[in-house]
């Protein structure tokens, strides 16, 4: 059981569109997750979803959640996408597929 109050998620926007990491950021914590302030990402793609260990059900979940396709959920692997980051359980790097939606 997935306890949202308690995964911090970071949203970071992977284009160009102003507002988009904002307008995410505020969606999920309407639904209850432990948002962190939004950031600008690297240009993605498309939506990657990046987890932590531990934290693979959470960003599923949050996948699900904002209408993203599974195969978007990724484990971290140590990486560091986002400046400052890496610590944080995950990290949603938005795509032009999410402006697009």
């Amino acid at each position: 059981m997935v306890v949202k109050s308690q995964v911090r998620v970071q949203v970071a926007n992977g284009t160009t569109v102003t507002g988009l990491a904002r307008n995410f950021t505020q969606q999920l914590l309407t639904y209850g997750w432990d948002t962190l302030p939004q950031a600008n990402g690297p240009r993605v793609t498309s939506t990657v979803i990046y987890y932590n260990p531990g934290f693979a059900s959470a960003a599923r979940t949050i996948a699900a959640e904002l209408k993203f396709s599974a195969s978007a959920v990724r484990p971290l692997n140590g990486g560091n996408p986002v400046a400052g980051a890496a610590s944080d359980d995950v990290i949603v790097i938005l795509g032009p597929d999410a402006a697009a939606g």
